[in-house]
């Protein structure tokens, strides 16, 4: 096993993924945070995922975006700790060919239940509002794709806020859905500081499914603790796969 700092290996992957990939099927690598994360902020994990690598170290210490995709993909295992790579990772054809991408649609229609930010129990109700944000990787290049929306916000409304169609409607196109991430975060809005992260929850692209969606949030820990046993939100979803250009 060999091991890479997230710089050096960000910069290795630029030049030539298919290469990474091939060499992730008889070796095994592991992608570590470089030293100079003195504050223990993290690294995007996707990029790891699509060049096979099968080691992704991250700061747990530090609970923020990556770190909620980090556990979105392990919960589609039940939480065990492993996955399989996805089958054409695994086949030299992968190295020539790459799926075609996916013209994804979400359509935000509500949330129940929301608590309050940080457990307090206290307090002006919450006004929030929902990004949703596409993580993906280009397969040709191995870049970083990041793309989010916002909903309006609902002021005074966390127990049944519904988000104006104008303004919830996001289409997203999906190039690598073998490792691309959904995530959902819902925060509430504030004039005077900073918006406060209220839950959310990532999900893998592979894992969705058309239709009328519920959509279990977790807290900042990515936990379900107390009021997050039920929180949620309700989406609509459609997918099709569009004309591929390679």
């Amino acid at each position: 096993m060999h091991s890479f700092s997230d710089k050096r290996f960000t910069k290795l992957c630029s030049r030539n993924t298919r290469d990474w990939i091939k060499y992730n099927q008889t070796h095994m690598s592991r992608i570590f945070p470089e030293g100079i994360r003195v504050l223990s902020y993290n690294f995007n994990p996707i990029v790891g995922w699509s060049a096979g690598c099968q080691l992704i170290a991250l700061n747990f210490q530090t609970s923020d975006f990556d770190l909620r995709l980090n556990d979105g993909l392990f919960r589609t295992n039940g939480n065990c700790g492993y996955l399989l790579k996805p089958q054409n990772m695994l086949q030299d054809i992968y190295i020539e060919s790459f799926s075609e991408p996916i013209s994804l649609e979400v359509h935000v229609l509500s949330a129940s239940r929301l608590p309050k930010p940080r457990g307090r129990k206290r307090g002006e109700c919450v006004d929030p509002y929902v990004q949703v944000t596409l993580w993906d990787v280009n397969p040709q290049d191995g870049k970083e794709i990041k793309k989010s929306h916002y909903t309006d916000v609902k002021k005074n409304n966390g127990f049944f806020p519904i988000f104006n169609p104008e303004s919830s409607v996001f289409r997203f196109t999906v190039q690598n859905q073998n490792v691309a991430m959904l995530q959902f975060s819902v925060w509430d809005f504030d004039n005077t500081k900073s918006d406060e992260f209220i839950g959310g929850a990532s999900i893998p692209v592979s894992c969705i499914r058309t239709g009328f969606r519920s959509v279990q949030l977790f807290d900042a820990n990515n936990t379900l603790s107390g009021a997050f046993d039920f929180a949620n939100l309700l989406v609509e979803v459609e997918m099709e796969r569009t004309q591929a250009e390679i």
